[in-house]
């Protein structure tokens, strides 16, 4: 998948609009199931932020292994932000040392970035 002939056809269908819009659909259809999932256990999901940040999370992880790492930090009594990171803590120790730091830098961002809100947000 990375010779020349691949990468050719990976950006052609790439700039195609049609399929872009298929990619769109396709995602949109993704996240809605996952967010269906948490609202089933998630209590925190009141912000803007927690909404799009457990949803990267169930993105990387799968949505059951979201749902472990929620309950598991919930069932400590951690709320709010100090749930959130964590779940972030978890993300990172799943993955490969390598990877970490760019984990670490990706839900950082989710949890620190001006662009998501902490105000009530409505699911």
């Amino acid at each position: 998948l990375t010779s020349p002939q691949w990468v050719a056809r990976f950006q052609a269908a790439a700039i195609d609009r049609q399929y872009q819009q298929i990619q769109i659909k396709v995602a949109l259809a993704a996240f809605q199931r996952s967010l269906d999932e948490m609202r089933k256990y998630a209590s925190d999901l009141k912000t803007e932020r927690t909404v799009a940040f457990l949803l990267d999370v169930a993105n990387q992880c799968g949505d059951g292994g979201l749902r472990q790492m929620y309950q598991s930090s919930a069932n400590t009594g951690a709320t709010g932000m100090d749930l959130l990171e964590m779940i972030a803590d978890e993300t990172i120790e799943r993955v490969a040392p390598n990877l970490q730091a760019g984990v670490r830098m990706r839900r950082d961002n989710f949890l620190t970035t001006p662009f998501l809100s902490d105000e009530p947000f409505v699911v």
